[in-house]
C-alpha cells in the first residue's frame, strides 16, 4: 500500500513531470519558425520506491509484496533529430537542406581550437559567408592544417561555426572521409588564381585548293604550358599541285616568330573527293603537345585570284581548342552533389571542396547544444560519412529545412499536459485535507 507521504510523492512528482512536458512544448511553440529546428517529446516512466517481499533462490523468483512504495513518474525528454522538416525553397545561393538522412559537420573554431574537438553536427543549411576576426577568436587559428585568413571569407552557420568540406586535388576521386580528420573549413573568396590550362585538343576545318596553289596556310592558336596564348602557322605544301586520288601535302608549323614547331609525320593525304585522309597532327610548342583533329580539312576547287606565287589562305576555316588563360577567381557555385566548385574570370571551373553529410546510428540521442546543431553521444554512436548522391539524397541548393514542429499537436499536447499537472495538483490538495483529517483524530 502507499503511504500517505507516498500520495503526496506522486502527486509532487506528476506536477514535476508534466511541468517538464509543459517545458517543452513552450520550447516547440516558440521555435515554430526556427530553421532546423528539431522539436522535443516527453514521454514518461514509473517510478517506483522500495518493493519488499520474500526472496527465492534469485530476482526471478521474488514473490509479490503487499507493500509497494510508489514515488510517482517521471519525464524523460527526446530531441526528434531523424524527424524531417518541409523543404523551403529561398532562392538563396549558400542555403543548403538536405531532404534525406545526413547532418551538415561543423567547426566551433576558437583561438585555441587546432584539432576536431569542436565538431558539431546540424541541420540548419542557411549559411552565409564570414571573415575571421580577432573580436570572434578565430582568426590566424588552425583546423586540421588550415590557418583561417583575415582576407578570406569562409561559410558557416548562424552561430558562426564553419561548415567543413573535404578539399578535392584536380584529377582525384574524391571518397566519403572515414573522420573528422580530413575535413577544413570551406573558403568561398581570395583562392588562388587559375593558373591557366594548356591546350591538349584542337579542331581544324578548313578547304585548301586542289589547284591554283602549291602553298596553302592558316592561322591558328593555343595555350601554352604557362597559359599563355601563342600563335602559329599551319602550312600545307605540293609543288605539283596535282588534283586527283592519292595526293598527298607535306604539312609544317611555325610559331608567330617564324621557328619551326614539330608536327609529327609532316605528311597529310587526300581522297579522290578531296576528304582527309589524315585524321589528326600531333603539334609540339611552348611547353605542351596538343592534337589537332583535321578530319573537317578538305582539299576542294581553285585557289583564289588574289593568290601569289603559288601562296594562298585557305578558307571556310573553323577553329577552337581546349586551353585557358589565367584567370582571378571569382566566387563559387554550389551543387546538388555537395561539390563546391570555383568559378574563374577566365570562364574556367575547378572544384575545390565536396560537402560530406554525416549519419549517427541513433540522431535522436545526440545531445542539444544551442543554435540547432548537436553533439555525438554514447548513445547515439560517432560520426559516419557519406557523400550526397552516392548512399544519401542529393542536397537541395537554395532551400532550407524548415522546424518540424507541428502547430496544431503541439496545441492538443499541451491540453492534455495542463490537466494532468491539474489532476496532480489536486492529488497533493486531496492527500492535504486526508492529512488534515487524520491530525484532527489525535485532538
Amino acid at each position: 500500500m502507499t503511504s500517505l507521504n507516498g500520495i503526496y510523492d506522486n502527486g509532487v512528482m506528476g506536477m514535476m513531470a508534466q511541468s517538464q512536458a509543459m517545458g517543452g512544448l513552450s520550447q516547440n511553440i516558440a521555435n515554430i519558425d526556427t530553421i532546423g529546428y528539431k522539436r522535443t517529446e516527453t514521454t514518461f516512466a514509473t517510478l517506483l520506491g522500495e518493493n519488499n517481499g520474500t526472496t527465492g533462490g534469485n530476482s526471478l523468483t521474488k514473490a509479490p509484496s503487499p507493500v509497494n512504495n510508489q514515488n510517482g513518474v517521471t519525464s524523460i525528454t527526446a530531441n526528434l533529430v531523424s524527424l524531417n522538416g518541409a523543404i523551403q525553397t529561398t532562392g538563396n545561393d549558400f542555403d543548403l537542406a538536405i531532404p534525406g538522412n545526413g547532418m551538415f559537420a561543423f567547426a566551433d573554431i576558437g583561438s585555441a581550437t587546432s584539432s576536431t574537438s569542436g565538431v558539431v553536427y546540424g541541420r540548419a543549411g542557411n549559411l552565409q559567408a564570414i571573415v575571421p576576426t580577432e573580436t570572434a577568436g578565430s582568426l590566424g587559428s588552425s583546423f586540421n592544417g588550415v590557418t583561417l585568413q583575415a582576407n578570406a571569407a569562409y561559410l558557416a552557420n548562424q552561430n558562426g561555426q564553419y561548415l567543413l568540406g573535404v578539399p578535392v586535388t584536380p584529377g582525384t576521386t574524391v571518397t566519403a572521409p572515414t573522420s573528422t580528420a580530413g575535413l577544413v573549413p570551406i573558403q568561398v573568396s581570395s583562392q588562388a588564381p587559375f593558373p591557366g590550362q594548356a591546350t591538349t585538343t584542337a579542331t581544324l576545318g578548313a578547304v585548301i585548293p586542289a589547284v591554283g596553289a602549291t602553298s596553302v596556310s592558316t592561322p591558328i592558336n593555343f595555350f601554352d604550358s604557362n597559359g599563355k596564348l601563342q600563335g602559329a602557322t599551319l602550312t600545307w605544301s605540293n609543288p605539283v599541285a596535282t588534283p586527283g586520288a592519292g595526293v598527298t601535302w607535306t604539312l609544317t608549323a611555325t610559331d608567330s616568330k617564324g621557328n619551326p614547331l614539330s608536327t609529327g609525320a609532316g605528311q597529310f593525304s587526300f581522297d579522290s573527293s578531296g576528304n582527309s585522309l589524315t585524321p589528326s597532327v600531333s603539334i609540339t610548342g611552348g611547353g605542351t603537345t596538343f592534337a589537332v583533329d583535321t578530319t573537317g580539312v578538305q582539299m576542294l576547287g581553285n585557289a583564289p585570284s588574289s593568290t601569289t606565287n603559288g601562296q594562298a589562305i585557305a578558307s571556310n576555316t573553323t577553329y577552337a581548342q581546349n586551353g585557358l588563360p589565367q584567370g582571378t577567381f571569382n566566387g563559387v557555385k554550389i551543387n546538388p552533389d555537395g561539390t563546391v566548385v570555383g568559378q574563374y574570370t577566365n570562364g574556367a571551373t575547378k572544384v575545390l571542396y565536396q560537402i560530406p553529410l554525416a549519419l549517427f546510428n541513433s540522431p535522436d540521442n545526440m545531445q542539444a547544444l544551442s543554435g540547432q546543431v548537436y553533439a555525438p553521444t554514447q548513445s547515439s554512436g560517432g560520426a559516419q560519412f557519406a557523400l550526397p548522391g552516392t548512399s544519401v539524397s542529393n542536397l537541395n541548393v537554395g532551400a532550407v529545412e524548415e522546424s518540424n514542429v507541428d502547430l496544431s499537436s503541439e496545441f492538443t499536447t499541451m491540453i492534455l499536459t495542463q490537466q494532468a499537472y491539474s489532476s496532480s495538483a489536486q492529488v497533493v490538495q486531496t492527500a492535504d485535507k486526508m492529512n488534515v483529517t487524520a491530525a484532527n483524530l489525535i485532538s
